[in-house]
Order: structure tokens, then sequence, then C-alpha cells
């Protein structure tokens, strides 16, 4: 009888390492996937204002009284987060937007575009999800003039005012594959990806 004990304690152990050992290699294959793909890209669609425009700029005031200017020439690049306080989407995006703003806020002026006149609303979404620090303006005037209607969308202006990047915004990766086109010149990391293909193939034919 304790043999067989013994026996079946030793077969459990070694179902138990052998579950350990897979799991370990199965989350090694996923980490070497993830980085072969990259990040998800934020999804580029027909809403907004077209890659290389140039929207006009526009004086508004933050939601702190502040008067900021949205578009034309800036010091830094601009990226504008489309965003209503009543969409559940946009709620949960705000720790990514959080985030972007702490690491980038240095090299990318961030504004939040609420998409509503209620400011009852818009202060109690900024407070709700602390947002206190991103600069925020409440204007329906500015998603319409950048054909934009359904948020969380987000598009980002260069120094002069154009427009190099745009997309649906749902999470941390598709903000940061926007703030990409600021540093590689790309609208889009599947752009950035093929320039380099294509140069390294023109490299190797060569």
């Amino acid at each position: 009888m304790n043999s067989i004990w013994l026996v079946s304690y030793f077969v459990l152990w070694l179902v138990v390492i052998l579950l350990t050992l897979a799991v370990v290699l199965l989350a090694r294959q996923v980490g070497l996937l993830y980085r072969r793909l990259g990040p998800a890209p934020a999804r580029m669609e027909n809403e907004g204002p077209p890659i290389g425009s140039l929207p006009s700029q526009v004086e508004a005031l933050t939601l702190d009284g502040r008067q900021v200017a949205v578009g034309g020439a800036q010091g830094k690049p601009q990226l504008l987060v489309f965003v209503s306080p009543t969409c559940v989407t946009c709620n949960g995006l705000a720790p990514a937007l959080r985030a972007a703003w702490k690491s980038e806020r240095h090299s990318i002026d961030f504004l939040t575009v609420c998409m509503t006149d209620d400011e009852t609303l818009v202060r109690s979404f900024v407070n709700r999800n602390k947002l206190q620090e991103v600069s925020c303006i409440m204007s329906l005037e500015l998603s319409r003039q950048y054909n934009i209607f359904n948020p969380p969308h987000a598009v980002l202006l260069d120094r002069g005012g154009a427009v190099i990047a745009k997309g649906v915004v749902n999470n941390l990766d598709h903000i940061e594959s926007l703030l990409n086109a600021a540093e590689t010149g790309h609208p889009s990391v599947e752009s950035y990806i093929h320039h380099l293909e294509s140069a390294n193939h023109a490299v190797a034919v060569e």
C-alpha cells in the first residue's frame, strides 16, 4: 500500500513539473511572438483629417482657464485625444493617457478634447480619471472641424501643425504607435516597418 502511495506521489510531482515547464515554454513563445509582431498600432480610419493636411489654428480655453492654441506652428508636436465623458472606452483609456503623458510630456504636448459643452460632465470625467494634469478643453466645434465623431480618437500634429498620424486609440499601445510617428516620420508602425524592409531589400539588391 505504501509503495502505491509513493509511486502516485512521484507521478503527481512529475506532472506538476511537466506542466510548469510547459507554461514557461508557452510564455517564452508568446514573448517572442509579441516582439516579432510589435505593439498593436492605432487603427487608421477615414474618420479624421487627411494625413498631411494643415488644420486651421484654433484658440481655446482649458478647463482650468488657460488659453491654448490648437494646431498651427508650435514648439512641440501636439497629440489631440478626442474623448466623450460618457464613453466607457474613453474612461478605460484614462490610465494609458496618464502613463503616456508622464513619459512623453517633455517632447509632446498632450491635449484632451472633450466632445461636449457640458462642463459638469467634463469636470466629473477629469476628476474621476485623475487627468487634472493633462490639458483639457471642451469643444464640439473642434471635433467637427477635425471630422471626428466616434471617440476615443487621436490626431498627432507636427511642429508646423500638419497631421502626421491619426487613429482610434483604445489602449497604451495605440497611443504609443501614434507617438512613434513623431520620432520616425511615418504615420503608422506598419508604414515604418515597410520602409525598413524596403530599405533593407534595396541594400541587398545592391
